[in-house]
């Protein structure tokens, strides 16, 4: 769902259960800089049903390899 993610990235979310979710949060180098934690459990359960929507309509991974990547020369290393 690219067009989720027009006006900015969706944030790293993690859910546990139906009654947490965490925020993970980064520094601007790409740091892991903590989370923020929510226990509002109507909105936990929006953005767990969204994740649910998107894993739904999202491509199995082996199809998307086949199309994608298969055909690709194997990667080599570069000298350092």
């Amino acid at each position: 769902m690219a067009a989720s993610e027009r006006a900015h990235p969706l944030p790293e979310l993690v859910v546990l259960g139906s009654s947490v979710l965490f925020q993970v949060l980064y520094t601007e180098t790409g740091a892991s800089n903590g989370a923020i934690r929510y226990t509002d459990r109507d909105l936990v359960t929006r953005w767990a049903d969204y994740i649910k929507a998107l894993h739904a309509a999202g491509e199995d991974v082996t199809s998307y390899v086949d199309r994608e990547v298969a055909h690709l020369a194997p990667p080599t290393l570069s000298p350092e």
